[in-house]
């Protein structure tokens, strides 16, 4: 991120190809296009990438009048849609006491931006059940993995609960994976703890 770059390692051949970029990335996602075949949560914005030719194509800034925020984690729904969510910069060094002036956005299959959640601190990870009924995200200085009812027919979001509240102590919530069961991960603790029906750490 910080570099900035992305990375593909070659498993056949054990190698790590990087790619440097002229902006910060801070989410990504593939797409089945020969050319802008990546969309990524940037800086200033969510762009298309050309891995080939390292050329970006914005999209837009659904940003612009909070320039101290950028992009910072995302990912693709069941349906193919990404979804990114920004923070504060003053975040960049662990400080969790940020303004509440991010968001959370979702890029329709037309390219459209609609902006999901609001007042959020630091946008983090997000993950969908395997029935494709529920949606989870972290805004991590809250301490909480919040769910939502999700339509995946229309990416409409709502009833939003706690689903997991962390204590004091143990880290801070970051990033999130869906398997059969529920996978998050503790930041500063660098710990990975698996929920069980999102009710008891095993």
């Amino acid at each position: 991120m910080y570099k900035p770059a992305i990375n593909i390692y070659i498993p056949q051949e054990m190698r790590n190809e990087e790619i440097i970029l002229n902006k910060r990335i801070g989410c990504m996602a593939l797409r089945q296009k020969i050319s802008h075949n990546i969309i990524a949560g940037m800086i200033d914005g969510i762009y298309f990438i050309e891995l080939g030719t390292k050329k970006l194509a914005l999209i837009d800034n659904p940003e612009k009048s909070f320039p101290n925020n950028r992009f910072n984690d995302g990912k693709c729904d069941p349906e193919g849609r990404f979804w990114a969510g920004t923070m504060s910069m003053e975040g960049d060094e662990g400080k969790q006491d940020v303004p509440a002036e991010s968001s959370l956005y979702c890029v329709n299959q037309n390219l459209t931006i609609r902006k999901k959640i609001d007042k959020i601190k630091i946008a983090n990870g997000l993950a969908w059940d395997i029935n494709k009924n529920l949606m989870y995200f972290i805004d991590t200085p809250s301490m909480e993995v919040t769910v939502f009812d999700y339509d995946k027919k229309s990416g409409d979001i709502e009833n939003r609960r706690t689903a997991i509240r962390f204590p004091k102590g143990v880290g801070v919530p970051d990033g999130i994976l869906t398997a059969v069961r529920y996978w998050k991960n503790i930041y500063f603790l660098f710990q990975i703890l698996l929920h069980a029906h999102l009710e008891e750490k095993i």
